[in-house]
């Protein structure tokens, strides 16, 4: 960790604060940092010396360093996590006992008490700002005279070095450090750094978004997760999407998570957040951060209870001066939401306006007079309205400029009133999710309603005419996917002309196929689309070999999910997968392998997987692979797949089966481009598993983890403390194994704040393990 002094045009701010506190641990502090990691020293170790070996807590420490010691002639010998090491001269700054200082470290534990001298290894910092941070925190006056705002993300930044905790001790001092700082005057982004490059500026984002983080810790004292309201960039999804992704999910999560700052408000929080805006310090820090950092959507879902009007004027205070997206929820009667955003003036700021209600016309009405600046409107209902599809018709064959989506989960169809949905303007778009009786009225009306459709379900029946089924694809003009099944729960022929049909379909995007026996001519159909980008099979059976050498190769499918379907996982099936060279998305489902096909990777594990193979010409981002609990193999699977695919380029990777081999854990910790992981292991011995997963960790890049584990006991508790680096990690667990409950306890009230526990409760457990699991929140 280094703590760097960005030069340049730099704000001051004057504080003048009069706050003192006493530590209660009365001791001598020696602070030992290096001033710079390129300035080591040439020393070589005679025999063996006496040291002290530092306790390093830090992520921003251990990050760089695996473990320093203090040489008795006072060098710093550094272990780097590489396991080289290099000898300091370090600076050396030392708090007498007598004096005064306002923090209660953390890093004193209960062993330290009766200790005269604590040493505390600080990382890379400067001589000069260590002597300043000194000053900051001894001395009963007016400490900060010149705080610039790097100063101020350094001071926290030492702060969490030292292990700082929430104490009524230290939490005057940082409520005053945090509030009188952010919000004087002079404070502001673009006077902060007026003409840097954006890397300085994304550093800025970066510092905004630790400060936040810090601040949360303050205001909230339990359920952070439960009550953020501000997302960013690096945190935007805190929920867990990894086990049932889509393609089309994968797409709009890929491109929401770090792209977008985001602004999250619903009953819940607002009822939260109400209680804090009461604080004017809390208030002002809060309205400052969202000025600052950005926010590219707000999200406002309000589905009971009337908009206070605390919350409302804090809508017109945190009111950006644009905006890339607003998505409204608004199920109260008389929409006061959508009325207080429109009364405030969002719609003017932004282009992208996504409203979820049902809607009356003076709304619709209040709606497209404020639209004159927005781009695109999308409005989702429960039940479609004629009167209401009328007027947006009507308002899009003037304002060509704006395009609209109306999208309704039923129509209840009026015969004599559908020449209203003949000639729509290109720039309306009408969806319907359900099927209605109305739509049975007569023949036109059925015709008609299939053009609403996005999305089509045909269970096929050999007794139903083949014209019937044409005329059912020709008239969905509309349909981006497509379900098909048959009546029976295994696999069956159905007749080659549907898929005829169905590829026929000009906007076709999406197929799902389900209880279909694959045949050729439905292969061809895939490899010559020119507008298919995903196909799912589901209990499906895939042929085993392939009676064409197929010459046609396909770069517009983009992702293939098999699921419970009958293949044979062998050379010949991953030919077939080859033939579509823009693949990126790959879930598959794994029953059978091929004899000779597992016997030879079996024996063909030497190569070693560092740098992408430049012969391999598809390139995945998303692959989850799950292998039936009940097919037990000694090899790894991400070798196998790695002489087919570049998996190089994964963002997410999904693992599924009965042991984690040791060699897709050294595969896994060499992925650069790697940002999340879930591994569910069926059978495992806890300690073999988390011995992989240390291997695992070395991959820096990976930021969320899930696990999903058989048992929760003491290894795994014991494990936890490695996952601090992390962003979010989710563990899934079945079983509880309760040896020592006050042992857990004090380990599981140390952990990090990431760390989410799921437990399925399928057995009988004591009433204290109930307790426990209830009093730290697992469940």
């Amino acid at each position: 960790m280094s703590i760097f002094y960005l030069k340049g045009h730099l704000h001051s701010l004057f504080l003048c604060l009069n706050i003192y506190f006493l530590l209660v641990y009365c001791q001598n502090v020696i602070f030992y940092s290096i001033e710079n990691a390129n300035i080591d020293i040439d020393y070589v170790e005679n025999g063996k010396i006496d040291s002290f070996k530092f306790e390093i807590k830090s992520m921003y420490i251990l990050n760089t360093f695996k473990s320093v010691y203090l040489l008795q002639n006072q060098y710093l010998k550094c272990v780097y996590i590489n396991n080289s090491y290099k000898y300091y001269i370090p600076n050396i700054v030392e708090i007498p006992g007598h004096e005064n200082i306002i923090l209660n470290f953390s890093a004193f534990d209960d062993e330290q008490d009766n200790v005269l001298t604590s040493k505390i290894f600080m990382g890379q910092i400067s001589y000069k700002f260590l002597l300043r941070f000194i000053k900051y925190s001894t001395e009963e006056d007016a400490f900060i005279n010149a705080l610039s705002f790097m100063e101020f993300i350094n001071i926290l930044t030492v702060l969490e070095i030292l292990g700082f905790k929430r104490t009524k001790n230290n939490n005057t001092f940082l409520k005053h450090l945090l509030v009188s700082s952010i919000t004087n005057e002079s404070f502001h982004s673009s006077d902060m750094f007026p003409k840097l490059p954006n890397s300085d500026y994304d550093r800025f984002q970066l510092n905004l978004e630790y400060l936040f983080s810090v601040f949360l810790k303050f205001v909230f004292i339990d359920k952070i997760s439960n009550y953020t309201f501000l997302y960013f960039k690096n945190n935007s999804s805190s929920k867990d999407p990894l086990k049932n992704l889509s393609y089309r999910g994968y797409i709009r999560y890929k491109e929401r998570l770090g792209n977008d700052n985001i602004i999250f408000l619903e009953s819940h929080i607002c009822s939260h957040l109400e209680k804090l805006l009461k604080y004017s310090w809390i208030k002002n820090s809060i309205i400052c951060f969202i000025r600052h950092c950005n926010v590219d959507l707000y999200l406002i879902a309000m589905k009971m209870g009337k908009l206070k009007p605390m919350i409302s004027n804090f809508i017109d205070l945190i009111k950006p001066d644009s905006l890339k997206k607003l998505i409204i929820t608004d199920n109260v009667i008389n929409k006061p939401t959508l009325k207080v955003l429109i009364h405030y003036e969002y719609f003017p700021i932004t282009k992208f306006v996504k409203i979820i209600c049902d809607l009356d016309i003076e709304e619709i009405h209040l709606i497209l007079r404020n639209s004159q600046n927005i781009k695109r409107l999308i409005i989702e209902s429960k039940e479609a309205c004629y009167n209401i599809f009328f007027e947006l018709k009507k308002h899009a064959i003037i304002h060509k400029n704006l395009n609209i989506k109306y999208k309704c989960n039923i129509l209840i169809m009026q015969c004599r009133m559908n020449d209203i949905f003949q000639n729509l303007p290109e720039n309306l778009s009408f969806y319907i999710r359900k099927f209605h009786i109305s739509f049975t009225h007569c023949e036109f009306c059925m015709m008609k309603s299939l053009t609403f459709f996005r999305k089509v379900l045909i269970k096929y029946n050999t007794k139903k005419k083949l014209k019937k089924y044409k005329n059912q694809f020709y008239n969905c003009i509309n349909t981006k996917d497509v379900y098909i099944s048959t009546k029976q729960n295994k696999p069956e022929k159905i007749h080659r002309k549907i898929f005829k049909y169905i590829f026929r379909m000009e906007k076709l995007e999406s197929i799902l196929l389900e209880n279909i026996i694959i045949p050729e001519i439905l292969i061809w159909h895939i490899l010559e689309s020119k507008n298919l980008i995903s196909i799912k099979l589901y209990n499906s059976c895939i042929p085993t070999h392939f009676s064409h050498d197929y010459n046609i190769l396909n770069y517009i499918l983009r992702s293939i999910t098999i699921k419970e379907s009958k293949y044979t996982l062998n050379d010949n099936f991953f030919k077939f997968l080859l033939l579509f060279r823009n693949l990126t998305f790959l879930k598959l489902y794994i029953k059978d392998i091929d004899s000779d096909f597992e016997m030879r990777n079996k024996h063909c594990t030497s190569r070693i997987i560092n740098t992408p193979n430049d012969n391999l010409i598809v390139k995945l981002e998303y692959l989850k692979v799950n292998i039936k609990e009940e097919t037990i193999i000694d090899w790894s699977i991400l070798f196998a797949f790695s002489n087919f695919f570049d998996i190089s380029n994964l963002n997410i990777l999904i693992l599924q089966m009965h042991e984690l081999n040791e060699k897709d854990a050294f595969i896994i910790s060499n992925l650069r481009s790697l940002k999340e992981i879930c591994l569910s292991i069926y059978r495992q011995k806890t300690e073999i598993m988390l011995k992989r997963l240390t291997k695992i960790l070395e991959n820096k890049f990976i930021k969320r983890i899930r696990l999903d584990i058989c048992n929760l006991n003491n290894y795994m508790f014991e494990y936890i403390y490695k996952f601090k680096n992390f962003d979010m990690v989710f563990i899934h667990f079945q079983y509880f194994e309760a040896y020592d409950l006050n042992s857990l306890h004090r380990i599981r009230c140390n952990y990090p704040n990431s760390v989410i526990f799921l437990y399925e409760y399928n057995r009988l457990v004591s009433s204290e393990v109930k307790c426990f699991l209830k009093e730290h929140n697992i469940g």
